[in-house]
């Protein structure tokens, strides 16, 4: 049916164009759109998603080890491309993307080395035994038999998934949690104290956004906080602990989140140079978090100011 409604415009666009020269330029564009998007999907394979990524015993590993992605996982060196694990519904530590936030991929190169550039897109994966992988919930780890082994991670042993090996990190934190320890840094020691990282309970904050908020003496251990919902983009959570106290989360892109709790708009911070934090103050302990993209208002009143100079300029040219 599309083919035909697309010859149909193409043929009476001339016809239309004689009576109205507008009407001639819409039918095109209405042909345009017909054949770039309907027909087009045609053109398309389909079928089940299982027929194109097939289950296979080293995604069942990752899958029981990730408990189907309450967990990130991740593949040593070029294993396992960041683009893969998401299809299985499995949690992926790196973005699939060289034009990612630079604070993420800062903070991913200073600890593992990952560094992706429009040449190298798929870029490696090293030094897995850092603390930061915990402090990411990366619970489990792609390796191979011929390459060299972490040595602060637990080798599963499973035959089915040879010659892949999976490596489980036992100190591996949820997603949100209050830390150990806080420590307040400048920015541009922020190099140096990832470098220094020997506790994966122990986040960064920068020092100028804590400004007015008092924590208390750093308790030593960390305490995970209880999720109550979980949708895209909306996070309810019961966070444990009394007083004022920092929820450190492992989320990225902190300027698109806005955290809220006990009727009131509460503060965020950056963790570890690119992640999610939340000043969550005495007497509150239930907070939501919502994401909206950056920009995206700014986007849409532009999208409505474009659209109204493009209506006016027709309204003008056509005389009504």
């Amino acid at each position: 049916p599309e083919v035909v409604l697309v010859w149909l415009l193409i043929i009476c666009a001339p016809l239309a164009a004689r009576w109205r020269q507008n009407f001639g330029a819409l039918l095109v564009v209405g042909a345009s759109a017909l054949d770039l998007v309907p027909w087009s999907q045609h053109l398309l394979p389909h079928g089940e998603p299982e027929l194109f990524y097939p289950a296979n015993p080293l995604i069942g590993t990752l899958t029981r080890e990730t408990e189907g992605g309450a967990w990130r996982s991740i593949g040593l060196y070029k294993l396992i491309y960041p683009s893969l694990l998401p299809v299985y519904g499995l949690a992926e530590l790196r973005p699939n993307n060289v034009l990612a936030p630079s604070d993420q991929l800062d903070v991913l190169r200073l600890a593992f080395g990952f560094n992706p550039t429009a040449l190298n897109y798929y870029a490696a994966v090293a030094n897995v035994d850092h603390p930061l992988l915990s402090f990411l919930n990366v619970r489990a780890v792609v390796g191979h038999i011929y390459l060299p082994q972490p040595r602060t991670l637990v080798p599963i042993l499973e035959p089915r998934t040879l010659p892949f090996l999976v490596f489980r990190n036992v100190h591996a934190l949820p997603r949100w949690f209050v830390p150990a320890a806080v420590d307040l840094i400048e920015p541009e020691d922020l190099p140096r104290w990832i470098a220094e990282l020997d506790n994966a309970g122990r986040v960064a904050v920068f020092r100028e956004q804590m400004e007015g908020f008092t924590l208390p003496p750093a308790a030593g251990v960390v305490s995970t906080a209880r999720l109550l919902v979980g949708t895209s983009g909306h996070v309810e959570l019961e966070v444990p602990g009394r007083g004022s106290r920092l929820l450190a989360t492992s989320l990225p892109l902190p300027a698109g989140w806005q955290a809220a709790g006990g009727g009131r708009k509460l503060s965020t911070v950056t963790v570890n140079g690119a992640f999610l934090g939340a000043l969550c103050p005495d007497g509150v302990s239930r907070i939501t978090l919502d994401f909206l993209p950056p920009g995206i208002e700014t986007g849409v009143v532009l999208f409505a100011l474009a659209l109204g100079v493009l209506s006016t300029l027709y309204w003008k040219a056509t005389g009504h």
